[in-house]
């Protein structure tokens, strides 16, 4: 369908052109990497910025890339599109160009109509401007189509024009193209000996465009003998028609019809091959004109190589030049978006510095709170401790001073023996409490097993309740014990220390908050996982739900730890829960404020 360029000089100038845009778009756009959608979308945006120019070319190469891939539908739908963008600009020469591709894109398609319809378009764009060479190649292209119509007169009428057009611009590439294409058109016509005619004049061009002849032929010589050679031509034709005429008027009489027939075949067959003869004297003469034509571009040739040569460099230099700032500038942009990073990153990190500061500086006041109640409490601790100190103390020391008086009765004696060991007992209790949890402190502590009788140790923690109870003047209170171990649980092994002095806080913790009703001590096994469950019950005064979770921080005591409203340390919860820790359980804990609380924990034994 695209013919080939008029001249050795066009071809080069066209060669090198394509190259150095080729060059150019590549270096400075890169386009050639970018797909269909990212070229879609910079051709939108150079719209809405006004770059017409800029997103037809897009369009362009979206078209070009469907109509490599043979999708002919979306080639046609982009060119159309660079079309009307076009128009916004008038670029007559684009759209020209463009519907020359429609117009072989529909070819292709099989829709000769719209490809026609195209290709004339283009042919009439060209026209007006004069664009000699495009409006031959549309001539050329319109009679391939007329062909695949079957509309063989009106491709030979286009070709005439091309062959016209051709020879007033003395593009003899062209013109050889033309004549081919009539001896085509006129082979499908079925006049095969107009097809002949041209034919030979396409060989005679063909040959001269290869000949590198010294022989020459002025441009005047040449156009009189082509007209006295085309002169000739028309009275051989003369002839040919005169001689037809004479031999229907003397020959045919006289002859049978076959005799006829053979006289009419010799006459056409020897003004055929005048006729011929005519045609080649032609050819050879249009040959020599080429001949001369080359000789004259030779020279131009040369030194518009030169000058072609040179441009070449030019452009790739200043390609190079925009090349390189365009490496600057990304390099720049890479730049700006690693400080904008940065600067992002700064950010981040200065707000949560700012967090940070705010969390650690939280953390502080708490821990200084923290540090201040442990302070507060620690007072109260050693306050509270020699309070319960000094308390049994005086006790002993005052029935030690009147058990020896004379007016003291000996059932009075027996009752001051019991006030003092029961006070030397909580004495002694005090101490090892403050011994035990410097002992827990240091991680020296641990479970010591020794064969102990269940039923002895809970009968033990009852007669030590009551005791405290009626040291206390809780009369109202009632101890009570609910053994659900079987009779014959005997001695296991587990620690009897530790647990009796879980039981006995726990105990005294109920007694000091319950001024009447029950404390219950219940106690049941399972002998099949080895386990011992306990419980104290009370109906007192119960815990505040805000408070259940500082019961086990030592030191701490209901209400204010600095009044003596009730006695201990408010470490006998802590030693408990430190205890059980180490026998693998914990210590719970239910209440209901103004009804009584509930501990319980279970611990595991072994048998003997």
């Amino acid at each position: 369908m695209k013919t080939k360029i008029n001249s050795v000089l066009s071809e080069t100038f066209y060669v090198f052109l394509f190259a150095l845009y080729s060059f150019s778009f590549c270096a400075l756009y890169g386009q050639d990497t970018l797909t269909i959608d990212e070229l879609l979308i910079q051709a939108v945006e150079k719209q809405q910025t006004n770059d017409i120019r800029g997103a037809t070319h897009n369009l362009n190469i979206v078209a070009e890339r469907y109509w490599e891939a043979a999708d002919y539908q979306n080639a046609a739908k982009y060119y159309k599109q660079s079309i009307e963008l076009n128009t916004l600009i008038q670029n007559w020469n684009g759209i020209a160009g463009i519907n020359g591709n429609l117009g072989v894109i529909y070819f292709d398609m099989g829709d000769y109509e719209s490809s026609i319809q195209h290709l004339r378009l283009a042919y009439n764009y060209r026209k007006e401007n004069n664009d000699h060479f495009a409006v031959v190649n549309s001539l050329i292209n319109m009679s391939v189509t007329l062909n695949k119509m079957r509309r063989f007169d009106e491709a030979i009428a286009v070709l005439e024009e091309a062959v016209s057009v051709s020879r007033l611009q003395n593009d003899f590439q062209q013109l050889q193209s033309a004549y081919g294409m009539l001896s085509e058109a006129y082979t499908f016509a079925g006049n095969l000996e107009k097809a002949s005619e041209y034919f030979y004049l396409y060989k005679a061009v063909h040959d001269a465009l290869l000949t590198d002849t010294e022989q020459r032929l002025t441009e005047a010589t040449f156009k009189v003998q082509l007209a006295e050679t085309e002169r000739e031509l028309a009275e051989a034709r003369q002839r040919y028609a005169d001689y037809e005429l004479l031999l229907m008027a003397r020959e045919f009489e006289g002859l049978d019809s076959a005799h006829r027939e053979l006289l009419i075949n010799k006459t056409r067959a020897e003004l055929l091959i005048e006729n011929l003869h005519a045609n080649e004297k032609i050819a050879e003469l249009e040959r020599l004109a080429i001949e001369k034509q080359l000789v004259s571009e030779q020279h131009k040739t040369r030194n518009l190589v030169f000058a072609l040569f040179a441009t070449f460099l030019v452009i790739i230099a200043i390609g190079f030049f925009f090349w390189q700032k365009k490496k600057d500038n990304e390099k720049l942009e890479q730049q700006n978006i690693l400080i904008k990073s940065q600067k992002l990153e700064l950010e981040e990190y200065q707000e949560k510095l700012e967090d940070l500061v705010v969390v650690r500086t939280s953390n502080l006041m708490k821990a200084l709170d923290k540090a201040q109640e442990s302070d507060r409490l620690k007072s109260a601790f050693f306050s509270n401790m020699s309070h319960e100190i000094r308390t049994p103390l005086n006790a002993i020391l005052g029935f030690s001073q009147m058990i020896g008086a004379t007016s003291v009765t000996p059932e009075e004696r027996i009752v001051m023996v019991e006030h003092i060991k029961f006070n030397a007992t909580q004495l002694t209790r005090t101490v090892e409490d403050v011994v035990l949890l410097s002992e827990i402190d240091s991680g020296i502590i641990e479970v010591n097993l020794h064969e102990y009788n269940a039923h002895e140790l809970l009968n033990n923690a009852i007669a030590e309740a009551n005791q405290m109870a009626k040291s206390e003047n809780k009369q109202k209170l009632e101890i009570i014990l609910n053994n659900n171990l079987p009779e014959n649980f005997g001695k296991v092994l587990l620690d009897a220390g530790k647990l009796n002095r879980i039981l006995a806080h726990l105990i005294n913790n109920a007694i000091k908050h319950t001024f009447a009703g029950y404390i219950v001590l219940e106690c049941s096994a399972n002998t099949n996982l080895k386990k011992l469950h306990f419980k104290v019950e009370d109906t007192g005064e119960g815990i505040d739900e805000k408070n259940i979770g500082k019961i086990f921080e030592r030191f701490w005591k209901k209400g204010d730890a600095f009044t003596q409203n009730t006695r201990g340390l408010g470490i006998g919860l802590s030693l408990c829960q430190e205890f059980l820790k180490l026998m693998d359980s914990e210590l719970s804990v239910t209440s209901q404020l103004g009804a009584g609380s509930a501990f319980s924990f279970t611990i595991n034994y072994k048998s003997q």
